[in-house]
This record gives structure tokens, sequence and C-alpha cells, in this order.
């Protein structure tokens, strides 16, 4: 069979079945010019695909490698991809294996779900909705579609900065989940270990931030909170359902309303601090 050439596969006619032309040496040609392996495959409907044929080092099974249609790509990048992939070939890869796993491989929405059910389901329900939330709000659309074994440091970097542009705290809190998500994927072999793409990313400056209760917010909590005190069994009050709740937990509301300190420092209190 002679060598391959442009206007040889142009002239390639379909038949009622697919049939292969090689690009076969022949006597007295330079070796550069053809590929043993390399072939172009005509279908019934016309299409023309090269391809290479080849068998599997110390297994002898025959493999096939699509590289690529005719016409979208040429018959000298068809060989120089042929000639890649077969030099892979002889130190014992499989690049049509490869190739079917990586088609098969986990999606990055896929990873998403996996890490929803499996690890952000045990969390408490506030923080489980908020990590869902930030997963898919931000990682699902910008690269659900993606395979997860190929989102690489770069991809990650440009997707936090978008996010830090608006909101830089929700960039800081996606990163966290990400990088839990990512540490997993290694565990679960969807990522090569040491691969994490948020290993090294910069947290985003935070701008604290400081924000007093309103009068009219002040009055109405003082109102629920006596009406609260006032409710011995569950009622009904202006739409809302209240239960009987507990002397100390009114307590602490009252508390910190007085004295303008977060939760955490007033369940850190001690009472040698206070003076009776």
């Amino acid at each position: 069979m002679p060598y391959l050439t442009k206007q040889l596969i142009h002239d390639l006619l379909p038949k009622d079945k697919p049939y292969k032309v090689s690009d076969e040496m022949v006597p007295g040609k330079s070796k550069s010019q053809g590929v043993p392996g390399l072939l172009v495959r005509v279908c019934p409907g016309g299409a023309k695909t090269f391809a290479i044929q080849y068998r599997v080092k110390n297994e002898g099974r025959k493999g096939w490698y699509p590289i690529g249609r005719f016409g979208i790509i040429t018959l000298d990048q068809a060989r120089d991809e042929a000639r890649n992939q077969l030099r892979a070939v002889s130190q014992g890869e499989d690049p049509g294996r490869k190739l079917r796993d990586d088609r098969g491989a986990t999606t990055m929405a896929q990873l998403v779900d996996r890490f929803i059910l499996e690890h952000v389901g045990g969390l408490a329900p506030r923080s489980a909705a908020e990590y869902a939330r930030l997963m898919r709000k931000h990682i699902v659309p910008a690269l659900g579609t993606r395979k997860a074994m190929s989102v690489g440091t770069g991809d990650m970097s440009e997707l936090l900065s978008s996010i830090r542009k608006e909101t830089p705290t929700e960039a800081n809190r996606v990163l966290a989940v990400a990088r839990k998500m990512f540490n997993l994927a290694e565990l679960w072999e969807v990522r090569v270990l040491g691969s994490n793409p948020l290993r090294g990313q910069v947290r985003a400056t935070e701008t604290a931030r400081a924000r007093r209760m309103l009068e009219v917010e002040i009055r109405a909590l003082g109102k629920m909170i006596r009406e609260v005190q006032a409710t011995t069994a569950a009622g009904e009050v202006d739409g809302a359902t209240l239960q009987p709740e507990s002397i100390h937990s009114l307590a602490s509301v009252q508390l910190a309303l007085l004295a303008g300190f977060r939760k955490g420092e007033g369940l850190g209190l001690r009472w040698a601090w206070i003076d009776l």
C-alpha cells in the first residue's frame, strides 16, 4: 500500500462497510515519509479518520487510538501525533486504554455531588448547607463539566480571583471548602496524591465589618423577649409559633444585647470575672 497523501485520502470513496488504508513503508522511499501503524478509516457516511493500530507491549493484544478527522487535522499533524503515541507504546503504555479511562473519569460536578453526600452530609446542618451552597454556586457552574483530574492550580486561581473581586470573604470560604474536597479526591483516587490545586493558594484580605443594631431592631428584639418570657405553652404570636424558653437562654440574649459582646465571648465568661 503506498504512503498516504492528501490527494489519495481526498479521493478515497466510501463503501458499504468501513475500511482502512494504512501509511505503510514503500521500498526506496524515505522512512520519514510514512509511519507504520498510522491509517485512515473511511466510514460509509464518508467520514475519514486518522488512527493508529498497535500491539500492547508484553501483552500481544491489539490496541486502537483515534487521532482526528481528516480535514480538521492535516496528514503531517496526524503523522506527528502517531509517532508520539507509538513512542509511548514502545515504553509499555496503552494510549487507547488511557483515552477510554479518561472519558469515563469523574467530572467536577460528580466530585461535588460525592463530596456533599459522603462528607458534607455528616456536618452540622448549618455548615452542611453552607458548604453545599458554596460548591454549587461557584465550583459547578465554572468547572462542572471538566474532568476532576484535569483541574489545575491556574484554573482554581482564576476562579478564586473572580470571586475575590466581589466578595473576598466568600472567596476564602470557597478556598477552604474546595481544598478539603480535593484532599478527599486524592483519597478516593479521583486525583493523584499530592496534586491538590489549592496548595499554596493565597487567602484574600478580609475587611472587618462593624454593624450595630438599629433602634427598631432593638425594640423588636425586646418585644419578642418579653413575649417569650410570658409564654408558658406553645402558642402563636403575630404569626410566629413561640415555644417556652429557658430563663437562662433568655437572660443570655439580654446580656449580649446590653454588653454588646459576641456569642463566643459570652460562652467564655467566668463567674470569677463577675462583681456581684
